[in-house]
Formats: C-alpha cells, sequence, structure tokens
C-alpha cells in the first residue's frame, strides 16, 4: 500500500478516484478551495438531512462537477468543541471502513483541523496505520496463502 501527501489546496487540479472531506456537525463548513458547484451540492445534502451529525456518519456524493474526481466521500467528524483523538479515531476507522469497501483505488483526504496536543501529521499517521491493519492478513503457516 502507498501513501502520499500532499499540501496542494487547488482541488480542482487533483486527480484521484475519491476526495474525503471530514466535517463537524455545526455549523457544516466546507473547504473554501472547493468549486462552487460542488460545494453547492454539499450543502444540498445538508440540507436535505443526508449528513449525519454523529462521528464516523457518511454519506458519498458521486460526480461532483468542478472536480476531477469520480465521488466525494463526506463523514462526520462530530462536534466541533468535543474535537480529540477518540473521535478522531473514530472518524478515522470510519474513512478506512468506506474506503476500502468502495470502487476507488486512489483518494485525497482533507485533514480536519488538528488534534489537540498532536503533531500536525499524527493524523495523517494514524490513517495509514488503519489502512494498513484493516487490510492486513495473517497467512505464514497457512497452506493457501492470502493473495
Amino acid at each position: 500500500m502507498e501513501f502520499k501527501i500532499s499540501t496542494d489546496k487547488k482541488f480542482d487540479k487533483l486527480k484521484a478516484d475519491c476526495l474525503i472531506i471530514p466535517y463537524f456537525s455545526q455549523p457544516k463548513q466546507w473547504p473554501g478551495q472547493l468549486p462552487d458547484a460542488t460545494a453547492a451540492a454539499l450543502d444540498a445534502l445538508a440540507k436535505a438531512g443526508d449528513l449525519g451529525d454523529k462521528t464516523g456518519a457518511c454519506s458519498w456524493l458521486h460526480n461532483p462537477e468542478g472536480l476531477g474526481m469520480r465521488r466525494v466521500l463526506l463523514v462526520g467528524a462530530g462536534r466541533q468543541e468535543q474535537w480529540g483523538e477518540r473521535n478522531c479515531h473514530r472518524l478515522l476507522s470510519a474513512i478506512a471502513a468506506n474506503l476500502l469497501q468502495s470502487p476507488a483505488k486512489t483518494a485525497c483526504l482533507i485533514l480536519p483541523e488538528a488534534v489537540p496536543g498532536r503533531a500536525e501529521g499524527w493524523m495523517g499517521q494514524q490513517l495509514a496505520q488503519t489502512l494498513v491493519a484493516r487490510t492486513y492478513h495473517y497467512d505464514h503457516t497457512l497452506t493457501k496463502k492470502a493473495t
């Protein structure tokens, strides 16, 4: 499994199968660099009640206008005032579960605000560890090896 880190904030120029956008429950705000058409589609999902308020609640937006990506995974980060390691781990677990069940081969994650008391890169490291742990299959002593 390969992981890449980019600080490019021009989402219309990023190429991936999936853009992952964590959001806090109140108020739902989107990254300012998103194309207007994409932000409008996300607002419509929120207004329709399709975005849950709990940490780990997930919704998909397919073929968003203005982005070079086939889908957007929206993941609830819970309430902003409760943001910490516990909610971060729930968020990352939901991201991993949904991403690994999707047909996406590449993904870009917009990191939410840093976890209090943790370094800026900690969340990316935790996501990488979560993805590796969820895809690991023990086969050392098995007759038929996993492929």
